[in-house]
């Protein structure tokens, strides 16, 4: 399970070349037992919604140090 603030990305690597890694903002449990997660690509991108089943975790990006 999936919660909210856990950085995922697409598990296909086709659909992670237009949908970015993000952090969860909402993880809605479906009756089947999986989740839609809604997430939010950092620096304001669009947010995608994906079944829990289709995303893996993603590191959380790194801040550049000036």
């Amino acid at each position: 399970m999936y919660r909210e603030g856990d950085w995922v990305e697409p598990a296909d690597e086709a659909v992670r070349r237009v949908r970015h890694p993000g952090q969860i903002l909402m993880a809605q449990p479906l009756p089947d037992g999986q989740q839609t997660l809604t997430v939010q690509p950092p620096g304001g991108r669009v947010a995608w919604a994906m079944p829990s089943d289709s995303v893996r975790p993603a590191e959380r990006p790194t801040r550049p140090t000036p």
